[in-house]
């Protein structure tokens, strides 16, 4: 029979990507300039991950990027400085112009590793206690005593004195003691004047109306007059008029009038009236009105009526 016809075998492509390139460090650059001139200071380099940078998944460079190290470690140099001043020496004078003087040490610090010295005086003066000397204060005489400040009751009376003999001058001290004397005087009571109390409640009226009198009291205590003083002036009784309003009047009948004539001229039932009113005397001031009728009738009639045959 016939042969297979085409190729026995076939061929195709494969891991068509880049193939993984691992990173390497470039060359370290210079140091940096140290950061102290002496006493250790520190530098830097610094190198990149770029010859070649990793790619297509390669490795990063290993290690660090920068380094440092000590530099200029030799010692720096320490340039004298002076301590605060002392304190003042005591003035050869306590007044009128002395001297005194204070030192100082240039140990803050000492110079060292070739620093400079300090500059200026160890040691300074002055003038002091330029003052003039001190004039200590001395009384003068006493005043006259001062009339008394009350005429009675206890007052005070005064003198004085000033720190004049000498006065103090230069800060010399203040006279020591007091520049006012003083004493009682006029010490008897004072006359108290007499004071009214306040007026009592009123007394009962002498009339339950119609016009009565009252009277109320006060006494001269408030306070009463003591040493000589003023009795209370005005009256010590006081009288006004009381239940001034009229007393009621209870009406009172009048007298019976006179019966009228009869209502009838014969017969026994005719009637007659008789009247009276409330006026002897009429009520006034919620007085009562009079009690019973103002009004009377009675039968009459003296004779049969005729009747006509």
């Amino acid at each position: 029979g016939r042969s297979c016809g085409g190729s026995f075998n076939e061929t195709e492509a494969c891991n068509e990507h880049p193939c993984p390139i691992d990173g390497a460090w470039s060359k370290w650059s210079m140091w940096s300039a140290c950061s102290r001139s002496c006493s250790s200071g520190m530098q830097s380099r610094k190198r990149l991950c770029d010859n070649p940078v990793a790619q297509h998944g390669g490795s990063d460079c290993g290690g660090s990027s920068s380094e440092q190290r000590q530099c200029n470690t030799s010692p720096c140099p320490v340039d004298g400085g002076w301590s605060s001043w002392s304190r003042w020496s005591t003035c050869t004078r306590s007044c009128q112009g002395g001297s005194q003087c204070r030192p100082r040490s240039c140990n803050a610090p000492t110079p060292r590793f070739g620093g400079k010295t300090c500059p200026g005086e160890p040691q300074q003066c002055q003038d002091c206690n330029l003052h003039l000397c001190p004039v200590h204060g001395g009384w003068g005489v006493w005043s006259d005593w001062s009339p008394c400040s009350h005429s009675c009751g206890g007052g005070e009376t005064t003198r004085l004195r000033q720190c004049n003999n000498p006065a103090p001058k230069h800060g010399g001290r203040a006279c020591i003691g007091s520049d006012t004397d003083s004493l009682q005087c006029n010490n008897q009571e004072c006359p108290v004047d007499g004071s009214w109390s306040s007026w009592l409640s009123w007394n009962f009226c002498t009339a339950s109306c119609g016009r009565g009198t009252t009277f109320r009291e006060r006494f001269c205590s408030h306070p009463r007059p003591l040493f000589g003083g003023r009795e209370c002036d005005g009256d010590r009784q006081e009288q006004a008029d009381c239940n001034t309003e009229p007393c009621p009047v209870d009406g009172k009948w009048t007298e019976w009038s006179s019966f009228s004539e009869c209502s009838k001229t014969c017969g026994f039932d005719g009637s007659q009236l008789r009247n009276r009113s409330c006026t002897n005397p009429q009520p006034q001031h919620g007085g009562e009105d009079c009690f019973g009728p103002a009004q009377e009738t009675q039968t009459c009639g003296n004779r049969e009526c005729p009747v006509d045959g």
